[in-house]
């Protein structure tokens, strides 16, 4: 039957293999929407023990043959698909995975983010420095693209979600995985910022500038005595930190400052001649040059000259 089957397919025309494939999908499509429930469970049980019992038959190099030949089918569909086809894929795939979630029990949202973590590891740990690269441009090109087509309620509640996320991962987390939190974190931020161009570290302290006068803009007048509390309570760790070291401590002579150092009457002269100075309106010498005063030139020690004795202004 194989090689008849084989033969047939192999000598039919264009034509006759979409015609073939229009009446499976017909077929296969009258009896998904005939049979019940139980009928429905106990087809994909058979397919899911089928395939399991194929992939873990299969070796090496007929798997990668499987993946790859999935890899052009989907290619190949996603190519063809119009626009509405897509969005409905899209959108049953939501439906789909949805319910899977909604579903699923404890124990079998973990067994699936395990394996999901280890495919992950084990997929970066594989990958060149080109493709990591290319994953990740890819990853913020699709980031971008949703955020930039979100509405503001979708943001906030996508913030709202990532807050929730946060909180409880931060809450369950131990001591050590907190510390090996952390330390990634400022790794991370330290090759970032250490690989980064000027125009690049200018473009994100003008960012991280513009999103904290929009957080003070719109913070209302709770969120304001909010912040104002946990600035004071990072000062007091900080201030508590300091006082709690354990470096050598050095007797130091506290002075307090007897006499205002600003530019006084008798130095106002000295002011505007440097005012000149800067602007260009002295006259130059036939060399081209400033001609300095000579109550402005050192004699001796340039230091001495200038500050003398600084501590007859303190006490």
């Amino acid at each position: 039957m194989r090689q008849r089957v084989s033969q047939r397919i192999a000598n039919e025309s264009v034509e006759q293999r979409e015609q073939r494939l229009q009446d499976m999908r017909q077929r296969v499509s009258q009896r998904l929407g005939s049979e019940s429930v139980e009928q429905r469970e106990h087809r994909l049980g058979d397919m899911r023990q089928r395939m399991s019992q194929r992939v873990a038959n299969e070796s090496v190099v007929q798997r990668e043959r499987r993946l790859e030949d999935m890899r052009q089918r989907v290619s190949q569909r996603v190519a063809n698909e119009s626009v509405e086809q897509r969005e409905q894929r899209l959108e049953d795939m939501r439906q789909r995975v949805s319910q899977r979630l909604g579903s699923e029990s404890v124990e079998q949202r973990e067994h699936r983010l395990d394996d999901m973590r280890q495919r992950m590891s084990q997929r970066v740990a594989n990958e060149s420095d080109v493709q990591r690269e290319q994953r990740l441009e890819d990853m913020r090109q699709r980031v971008s693209q949703r955020v930039a087509n979100e509405s503001v309620e979708q943001r906030e509640q996508r913030l709202d979600d990532m807050r929730q996320r946060m909180s409880q991962r931060v809450a369950n987390e131990s001591v050590v995985q907190r510390e090996q939190r952390l330390e990634d974190m400022r790794q991370r931020v330290s090759q970032r910022v250490a690989n980064e161009s000027v125009e690049q570290r200018e473009q994100r302290l003008q960012d991280m500038r513009q999103r904290a006068s929009q957080r003070v803009i719109n913070e209302n007048n709770e969120q304001y005595e909010l912040r104002l509390e946990e600035q004071k309570r990072r000062d007091s760790r900080r201030r508590a930190a300091i006082e709690m070291n354990n470096l050598p401590t050095y007797k130091c002579a506290t002075f307090t400052l007897e006499e205002n150092m600003r530019v006084d009457i008798e130095q106002r002269e000295f002011a505007d001649y440097l005012l000149k100075v800067g602007n260009g309106e002295l006259p130059l010498n036939t060399m081209e040059e400033i001609e300095l005063p000579q109550n402005i030139i050192a004699n001796n020690n340039l230091i001495d000259e200038v500050f003398g004795k600084f501590t007859c202004y303190y006490k």
